[in-house]
């Protein structure tokens, strides 16, 4: 289960990282196969509650294609190794006439932004978060965590940078509890 692979400028992937990935319905669009069944109920809700589809723009790239993004945007595209589109788990989306940015403008795109956590996946690029995550508000970029952990992260109101932070340090606290524990009792 890759769904916690934290992916940034400061953890990037191996250069010879390549996630298993599956081809989403009779699309070119490719992405982790933990996601399709999340997404498909998460394109159904949306469409029953607002009436509007949810459109997949971009979801799996290769290194080669995430350089060529690169290339195309500089400034605004991740660096090759620090792109979660190369892990299959990120998406971007919108809606018809609505993207990037203005897609937060649409009834969609807010009902994305409040329900998305149900289905396991979270807004990566959070309002007012540049300095943790590192990269400007995305509303349109989704990344899968799974449900569990979308949910405690939308209930703390935390980055998934700052999630992964609590979730080593609870570990590494287990582990410390555990190795005294056995110290104590042999």
């Amino acid at each position: 289960d890759q769904s916690l692979l934290l992916v940034n400028g400061e953890h990037r992937l191996a250069e010879d990282y390549q996630p298993e990935v599956v081809e989403f319905r009779d699309t070119d669009l490719y992405m982790d196969p933990s996601v399709v069944e999340p997404l498909e109920e998460l394109l159904a809700a949306n469409t029953k509650a607002t009436g509007e589809k949810l459109l997949l723009v971009s979801t799996y790239r290769s290194a080669e294609e995430q350089a060529q993004v690169l290339e195309e945007e500089t400034g605004v595209a991740a660096q090759v190794g620090a792109s979660e589109h190369q892990t299959g788990l990120g998406l971007d989306v919108c809606v018809s006439g609505k993207a990037q940015r203005r897609f937060i403008d649409s009834e969609t795109g807010i009902w994305v932004d409040r329900n998305a956590w149900q289905y396991g996946f979270i807004i990566r690029y959070p309002k007012d978060k540049t300095k943790i995550t590192g990269y400007i508000y995305e509303p349109w970029h989704l990344r899968y965590v799974g449900r569990e952990a979308a949910q405690e992260i939308t209930a703390l109101d935390v980055t998934f940078e700052e999630y992964i932070a609590m979730v080593r340090s609870d570990r590494i606290q287990w582990l410390q509890e555990e190795t005294q524990y056995d110290d104590q009792n042999p």
